[in-house]
């Protein structure tokens, strides 16, 4: 059932190189795994590229938390920024991938990462 596919997929996560492939063949301007929290490598994509970052919305598994999802990693999932989200979701959709998720928008307000209008909370693994 789900609950033994979310356990596969903690236990044994998979590198996305397809979709970032793809991606990056797309026009992506910038792209990262989250491997230490949403929130902490969307502040490393914000510093890195002077933008800020507006979240809209963040996709949970079933059972995870709000705080799991902002500040959760080691999943590889990607953070994609792409100029033109139709023509992401229409790469991916030629490649049979399935459909990237949109969670926010990039700002002028460099280094920001905001959630619900607010600044998001300072979670994600440190090293």
């Amino acid at each position: 059932g789900l609950e033994d596919a979310q356990l596969r997929w903690v236990r044994g996560p998979r590198a996305r190189i397809d979709a970032g492939a793809v991606a990056a063949g797309a026009g992506a301007s910038a792209m990262l795994d989250v491997s230490d929290g949403l929130v902490r490598d969307l502040r490393r994509i914000a510093d890195a590229s002077g933008v800020g970052v507006a979240l809209d919305a963040v996709p949970l598994c079933g059972g995870a938390s709000l705080e799991e999802g902002l500040g959760g990693g080691e999943d590889y999932e990607l953070v994609v920024v792409h100029p033109d989200a139709a023509a992401l979701v229409a790469a991916f959709a030629s490649a049979h991938l399935d459909a990237p998720v949109r969670i926010g928008n990039v700002t002028d307000d460099v280094g920001q990462v905001l959630f619900g209008g607010a600044a998001a909370p300072d979670l994600g693994w440190r090293h």
